[in-house]
């Protein structure tokens, strides 16, 4: 098994109701039993990840770092009183046919329940669900997404920086515009950790923008993914990465 370029997550539309605000965002990140679900239904599946920037990526922060959460429900329930819900609220979460993501959405949903959170749960076909994540159909949704650049920028560029977030402009290829998302100042910081030359300011950059996503932004990642592959004991000098698998030297 390899790590792929792909993330699963929790995804918030930060126009409806209670996923507006920061804390509630947060919050829900506190639900998720990243431990208890990594070392079971993900195990063969993905590994724990709260970072946008895959493992691997330039610019990446590395596996402690980008996975500072756990499950925590009374931080949960404080970050809901902070944002003005201390007796929680009702919402929607609709997944599709990935066979991770039910036991997932009913472990948080199981999770929401203990501190007043009613998460209605329905799966759909990925067309579907697709169908309403693109056109902001939604009040959550879980779902993947993979990259096909390995830098940081491959995904801030999509899932963080938002060009125009006006309902008219169909910004469909952005997550953040399906999340109603943008946020100016790090849309100024993407812009400017592209261009940055030094490596080490260049990596700093990135760091705060992971940071400060993870914090407040319209996305709760949970795992990212793995490339799986049986691979017979005689086939030498075989490899992968998350992007390509190389033949050209394999043999028997």
């Amino acid at each position: 098994k390899v790590l792929r370029p792909q993330l699963f997550f929790w995804n918030f539309n930060v126009a409806d109701g209670p996923f507006s605000k920061e804390k509630v965002r947060l919050a829900m990140r506190y639900l998720i039993d990243y431990d208890g679900l990594g070392k079971t239904i993900m195990t063969y599946l993905g590994v724990p990840r709260a970072s946008f920037a895959q493992l691997g990526a330039v610019g990446a922060l590395d596996e402690k770092e980008g996975q500072p959460f756990k499950l925590d429900l009374d931080k949960a329930k404080q970050l809901l009183a902070e944002a003005g819900y201390p007796n929680g609220f009702e919402a929607s979460l609709i997944f599709g046919t990935l066979p991770h993501s039910a036991p997932i959405a009913q472990s948080v949903q199981q999770n929401a329940s203990k501190i007043g959170v009613k998460l209605s749960l329905e799966r759909m076909a990925n067309a579907q669900l697709f169908s309403k994540v693109r056109g902001r159909e939604f009040q959550s949704a879980m779902l993947a997404w993979q990259t096909g650049v390995p830098d940081a920028h491959g995904n801030a560029s999509r899932l963080v920086f938002n060009p125009d977030n006006r309902a008219e402009a169909k910004q469909t290829q952005y997550p953040s515009w399906r999340s109603s998302y943008q946020d100016l100042a790090l849309n100024a910081k993407i812009d400017e950790a592209l261009l940055e030359a030094d490596t080490a300011k260049r990596d700093a950059l990135y760091a705060e923008i992971q940071k400060d996503v993870m914090a407040k932004g319209p996305m709760a990642f949970m795992f990212q993914m793995y490339n799986i592959a049986g691979v017979r004991k005689d086939l030498k000098d075989w490899s992968w990465t998350g992007f390509k698998t190389y033949y050209a030297r394999t043999s028997k």
